[in-house]
């Protein structure tokens, strides 16, 4: 096939690293146009492809590699060519979106809600890649390397995936007003990028929050345009047919017309890339404390979210951590998940300083793994 002279485009959807790589490269030596959706073999072998398709004049179309039908790669490549982007944060992929969301509605634990997501289709057999971040990263990597005209290696990514997320930390984050999403961050230090993917507690008035099921989110920061914020499905088969469709059709068209490979729109790959921050911003770092207003005394432990937006709260003068509080901190219409029945009397005060142990134990131990999600936009309350 790559022999034959009657062909100007090769689709190739085979996934994983061989041979599909030597299949990209042969068809681009070969004086052949290229789309993919192999988002693994472009983030890990992103600067010899475009140095390929540069040196043989030809074009490689990938957007169906990143986020199913939403059209991110064109926004970046065309509609915000006037921008310097300043930073890109989402939830990128369908398979632990799809996880999540149905823990936070269905108070069910991670393997149960992987079952269901195997079951609908928005899970392979072998999830890993989906839940260890792996596949979150691939998509960062090439959205990175894309706006910001530099190879971004899977290395310089921190990576983390939900697999240590428990319906405990999806139960105490959403009573204390987050959700639980997989972001995908990067954002611009001017010398150097801050690159991360891992669980983020969200506030519930963000727009991401309400991102469910297998459906992406991205919002891109440039610095004419603001924010611009994309969404739609991420996976699913016809999702990444619409938009590997959507490249043959507009390639299809500059073969046409006599133009394919004559004005280069590739990448840029000249630019030295730049050195990937691993340290957290300080203010990203701040984790989730977001605790009762009858338990002020937990908020110098565990930091507000209000507090990362200038407003600290203080300790009530008198109050010590070992003090019983008040019952009205915990009454019969606010038991615990596990619970059954309505409390009475001194039954009711028992479970008010028991509950109030296993909060502070599991804020501790659980919700403190995960950064609070930055942004002050976008109905972020």
């Amino acid at each position: 096939m790559l022999a034959r002279r009657d062909i100007d485009i090769i689709v190739e959807l085979m996934g994983g690293y061989e041979p599909a790589r030597t299949v990209i490269l042969e068809a681009l030596k070969s004086g052949k146009n290229v789309i993919t959706a192999n988002k693994a073999v472009l983030a890990k072998h992103w600067d010899e492809i475009f140095t390929t398709a540069r040196k043989y004049s030809r074009l490689v179309y990938f957007e169906a590699s990143v986020c199913g039908a939403i059209p991110v790669i064109q926004v970046l490549n065309d509609g915000l060519a006037a921008n310097r982007i300043e930073k890109i944060s989402g939830i990128l992929n369908g398979t632990t979106n799809y996880i999540l969301s149905e823990m936070t509605r269905e108070n069910i634990n991670f393997s149960t809600a992987l079952a269901r997501a195997q079951r609908s289709g928005f899970a392979e057999a072998d999830p890993s890649f989906d839940i260890e971040g792996i596949d979150t990263a691939n998509k960062l990597a090439i959205l990175s390397s894309l706006a910001w005209g530099a190879w971004v290696k899977l290395p310089d990514i921190r990576t983390r995936g939900i697999e240590e997320v428990s319906s405990d930390d999806v139960y105490f984050a959403k009573k204390f007003g987050y959700v639980i999403k997989l972001l995908g961050t990067a954002v611009s230090h001017g010398d150097g990028l801050e690159l991360s993917v891992e669980p983020c507690l969200i506030p519930s008035k963000h727009t991401f929050a309400n991102v469910e099921k297998e459906y992406n989110a991205i919002l891109v920061h440039g610095d004419a345009a603001g924010d611009i914020m994309l969404y739609g499905k991420g996976a699913g088969q016809m999702a990444a047919a619409s938009a590997v469709v959507s490249d043959i059709i507009s390639l299809s068209r500059e073969v046409a017309n006599g133009t394919a490979g004559r004005y280069l729109i590739l990448p840029s790959i000249r630019q030295k890339p730049r050195k990937s921050s691993t340290t957290r911003n300080a203010k990203a770092r701040i984790t989730c404390g977001s605790l009762l207003l009858t338990n002020p005394g937990y908020s110098r432990r565990y930091p507000a979210y209000s507090e990362i937006r200038g407003f600290h709260s203080e300790r009530i003068p008198g109050r010590a951590h070992s003090q019983t509080p008040p019952r009205r901190a915990y009454n019969n219409a606010d038991p615990p998940h596990h619970s059954r029945g309505r409390l009475k009397g001194a039954q009711a005060y028992r479970f008010a300083r028991h509950h109030q142990g296993q909060e502070r134990q599991v804020q501790d131990r659980k919700l403190k793994k995960f950064p609070v999600y930055v942004n002050h936009g976008l109905n972020c309350g």
